[in-house]
C-alpha cells in the first residue's frame, strides 16, 4: 500500500531545453521517486505527462507545450512527490 512505502529523500536533477513548440524537461534522481508531479504556474502550458515514477539513475524526458521560454520554465518549475511526505 502507498502509506506503507518507506520512501527516502531523493536528489532530483532537472534539465530544461528548448524544443519546437515548448520545452523538454529531463529529470533523474539518485533514489526511487514515487508520483513525481511537475508543474509550472501557467494555465496555458500542457504536459505530455506530468506525473511519473523515477528509478534511481534512470532519466525521463517530458515535453511541455508552452509559450514560456526555457529560462522561464526553469524559474517556475515545481517538483513534488510522495517522497516529500516522508522527510
Amino acid at each position: 500500500m502507498q502509506k506503507d512505502l518507506r520512501l527516502q529523500k531523493a536528489d532530483i536533477q532537472t534539465q530544461v531545453t528548448p524544443a519546437d513548440g515548448g520545452c523538454t524537461i529531463t529529470v533523474g534522481a539518485d533514489k526511487f521517486v514515487r508520483a513525481l508531479c511537475l508543474s509550472v504556474d501557467d494555465d496555458n502550458s500542457r504536459w505530455s505527462n506530468n506525473y511519473i515514477d523515477l528509478l534511481p539513475g534512470v532519466t525521463r524526458s517530458i515535453f511541455l507545450s508552452t509559450t514560456l521560454s526555457a529560462d522561464e520554465v526553469k524559474r517556475n518549475l515545481t517538483l513534488q512527490s510522495l517522497n516529500d511526505l516522508h522527510e
